[in-house]
């Protein structure tokens, strides 16, 4: 991989949070598709995440 630099770019993030169980509508399973680009738009990279997530409010 080459060196981008990595605090001057572009980045957009795009994810989904799905409540997969009924009865617990407080975790999430989280993911989220980020692409990058740097300043000069030479160095290029995709990043993605995949997390578990908990709610702590309480559901309505």
């Amino acid at each position: 991989m080459r060196n981008i630099p990595w605090h001057s770019g572009f980045s957009v993030t795009a994810g989904a949070r799905i409540k997969p169980l009924p009865g617990h509508r407080n975790v999430q399973v989280v993911f989220e598709l980020t692409p990058y680009a740097n300043r000069f738009l030479n160095g290029r990279c995709l990043r993605t995440t995949l997390a578990l997530a908990y709610n702590f409010r309480r559901p309505k």
